[in-house]
């Protein structure tokens, strides 16, 4: 903990330095593995990230619940900081990750000069943009599970990356046709006079 001086005494609220955003569930919640509807998402940290004042929300909200004594901690205390190496992901790869979750839904953003503007549509929010995030550092013993996890608050998209979802756009799937009818110079198939007939009084 710092001293008096220091404006982290205590505090449980951060935001974050800048992550790759992967699984984002941030504009619809999805079931959780405890039957919660949650928003949520992986935040990927690159090995020189500076988290060190999430660390100490951290260490704040660990001492809140249980004291400053480390003999009074319980035994088997759940980090929120994961190694990326431990999952089989190029992603992941000398990374650090955190998975931050909420009932209630964030607000999406990004910012034009110093107004947050809302993002509400899935082709600007996805997986593999950039962001910030607001999270609050909270202590938990549930269940037999005991440790410190970060409660999601709101996100700032700081930049596009690479979708990790596979989708693509427009002008990415159409960039071999040109004109107004991308389907005009394409030939179907020969159908004879009947079988058009016939068609047409299918479809009447």
């Amino acid at each position: 903990m710092k001293d008096t001086e220091g404006v982290l005494k205590g505090r449980k609220k951060v935001v974050t330095p800048v992550a790759r955003a992967s699984y984002a569930r941030l504009l619809e919640p999805a079931m959780s593995l405890n039957d919660e509807l949650k928003y949520s998402v992986s935040l990927i940290f690159p090995s020189d990230a500076d988290i060190s004042e999430m660390k100490q929300a951290a260490a704040n909200a660990l001492i809140d619940k249980w004291g400053p004594d480390k003999k009074h901690w319980p035994k088997g205390l759940r980090s929120p900081f994961r190694d990326g190496n431990e999952k089989d992901d190029p992603l992941y790869e000398d990374t650090t990750f955190v998975n931050v979750s909420s009932t209630d839904p964030p607000q999406v953003g990004h910012k034009i000069g110093n107004k947050f503007v809302e993002l509400t549509n899935g082709r600007d929010v996805y997986s593999g943009m950039y962001i910030r995030a607001s999270l609050t550092a909270f202590a938990y013993d549930k269940k037999g599970n005991k440790g410190v996890s970060f409660g999601l608050g709101n996100v700032l998209k700081v930049r596009d990356g690479e979708r990790l979802d596979g989708r693509t756009d427009g002008d990415t799937d159409f960039k071999d046709f040109e004109g107004d009818d991308p389907m005009a110079d394409q030939e179907g198939p020969d159908v004879s006079d009947e079988a058009r007939e016939d068609i047409n009084d299918l479809f009447a």
